[in-house]
């Protein structure tokens, strides 16, 4: 499949020109506080209805994409995804989408892990997906090493060896969330394994650094997911290639973030729902 960052100025010029394409009408949205999150897409299609799990952190949320409300999944990749998704197939997509809430909102992986173990609700969710769309889990993890402070000083020592610490059990501790959905999930079903974009923010805090090409491997979810979606024949859906070059390098094209620099806007929540439409191998 195509990347949009190799082959999609065009498309992020004309998303800032028009605007993120507005959402179809859903015929049985739920609020946007709820746990999870529900939607349909395409409520009046013919086809069979099928079920769009997705699992992730604020992005999955739509954190700040609009003013009046702290989150908007409605407006979220997931729901955007769930439209795209819909029209390809001529069905009904049924989303339910799972994420923090604000008091909850730098979950960790160990968080989710507890959830998929123990929560009856989203495992049988996930046992009755057609697809599952999982967001890289691991990003609250690193995040207060990473854009908070908890990790400075020197490079090499002691800033890798901090990163280091940091990201010790993020592998194993995914491993562990892939292997519970490869066991819950009906093997029919596709799981599509997300990595996370390299936010503005993080080329501001560190970019400019001359050791962040050695820093970069150490500190993107995107290798820990590409080694581990192989491992369990999930397919990989490369939002960071597509946001920064193939060289996960570049600062992501302006307009997709929010003023935070960590947020997508509208159009950057569409952008992630078209990676992943092009990436999944299912519809056009």
């Amino acid at each position: 499949m195509r990347r949009l960052w190799a082959a999609g100025p065009a498309i992020v010029l004309c998303l800032v020109l028009t605007g993120a394409p507005a959402l179809a009408q859903s015929g049985s949205a739920g609020a946007a506080n709820e746990w999870p999150f529900m939607r349909t897409s395409c409520p009046g299609a013919a086809g069979e209805p099928m079920r769009l799990v997705a699992l992730g952190t604020s992005e999955t949320a739509g954190w700040g994409v609009r003013a009046d409300e702290a989150y908007s999944p409605q407006e979220a990749y997931p729901a955007r995804y769930a439209d795209i998704l819909c029209e390809e197939l001529g069905r009904p997509v049924e989303l339910h989408s799972y994420f923090p809430d604000r008091f909850t909102a730098l979950a960790p992986l160990a968080w989710w892990n507890e959830r998929l173990s123990g929560d009856e609700a989203m495992r049988a969710d996930l046992a009755a997906a057609d697809v599952v769309a999982v967001w890289a889990l691991s990003v609250h993890d690193f995040l207060p090493a990473l854009m908070f402070g908890q990790c400075r000083g020197e490079w090499p020592d002691p800033l890798r060896a901090c990163f280091e610490e940091a990201s010790a059990e993020i592998e194993p501790q995914m491993d562990e969330a892939f292997s519970t959905l490869a066991a819950l999930v009906p093997d029919a079903a596709t799981i599509l394994a997300t990595d996370a974009y390299a936010p503005p923010a993080l080329f501001d805090a560190w970019g400019a650094e001359p050791y962040f090409a050695e820093m970069e491997p150490l500190t993107n979810p995107h290798y820990v997911v590409e080694r581990l979606a192989a491992q369990h024949s999930f397919t990989m859906v490369g939002t960071a290639a597509a946001l920064s070059g193939p060289s996960l390098s570049q600062p992501p094209p302006d307009g997709l973030f929010q003023v935070d620099g960590l947020h997508p806007t509208a159009l950057g929540e569409q952008l992630m729902a078209e990676v992943m439409a092009q990436e999944d191998g299912l519809g056009e």
